[in-house]
């Protein structure tokens, strides 16, 4: 019985060659659509979920009012907003700064710009369990002018030779020294880097005044923290 219904069944089908294309590219093109939008809706999903405990990672969101009224929402706040975290959430464990930037990253030999560079804390692993390659997660990132560096882009600058102490240059021709390598983060992260830069070199260069905090008459600011 089963063999008939086979049988009729193709038979049909070959006698209706067009209803049959068109069905068979309709089901396929379906089937295709849904895998793609599957695999996109889980790929966004999965942003960020590769760090361990990310459930437990922050951010501090910036809002100012200006007389009652909101100007300005942002995902950035005032770097000395991390030195006041303990002092009204004291359940906080850690905290750590975060400036991005594009930057002009090269040596004598080689030269690639818009690199994604973030300026940090020494207290960034602490934050962002990042696998560490080389280095300390604890004392690489406190010296000004360190740096430490993803594995793939140490080898596109220095091949397979140890990067640990050379010399980078940033920008306008500014030295750094690398103190540290660590594995490349996965791509679907919403904080791109592939070096790290200590937030003392940003200090001793006067880029950033350690009681950097202007308010002004008639503004009030406020900050409110949601996950990454």
């Amino acid at each position: 019985m089963l063999k008939h219904y086979w049988n009729t069944a193709i038979r049909n089908l070959i006698r209706h060659k067009l209803f049959t294309f068109i069905n068979v590219i309709g089901l396929s093109l379906g089937i295709a659509i849904f895998l793609s939008l599957t695999g996109y809706v889980n790929y966004q999903f999965s942003f960020d979920k590769f760090y361990k405990d990310g459930d437990r990672i922050y951010r501090i969101n910036y809002f100012e009012d200006q007389h009652g009224q909101p100007v300005l929402q942002s995902a950035r706040t005032h770097d000395r907003t991390a030195l006041l975290v303990h002092e009204y959430a004291p359940q906080v464990e850690a905290v750590t700064r975060l400036y991005n930037e594009k930057a002009y990253i090269y040596t004598e030999d080689t030269r690639i710009v818009d690199q994604d560079m973030l300026f940090v804390d020494s207290s960034f692993f602490q934050v962002f369990p990042v696998k560490i390659i080389s280095g300390s997660s604890e004392r690489s990132l406190i010296p000004p002018h360190s740096v430490m560096i993803s594995q793939s882009q140490a080898k596109v600058y220095f091949g397979n030779a140890d990067p640990l102490g050379k010399t980078l240059y940033f920008n306008e021709r500014l030295p750094v020294t690398i103190t540290g390598v660590f594995e490349d983060i996965p791509a679907n992260t919403s904080i791109n880097f592939d070096f790290l830069i200590s937030w003392s070199t940003q200090t001793s260069y006067g880029w950033v005044p350690k009681d950097e905090l202007s308010m002004h008459p008639g503004h009030s600011r406020t900050s409110n923290c949601e996950k990454i």
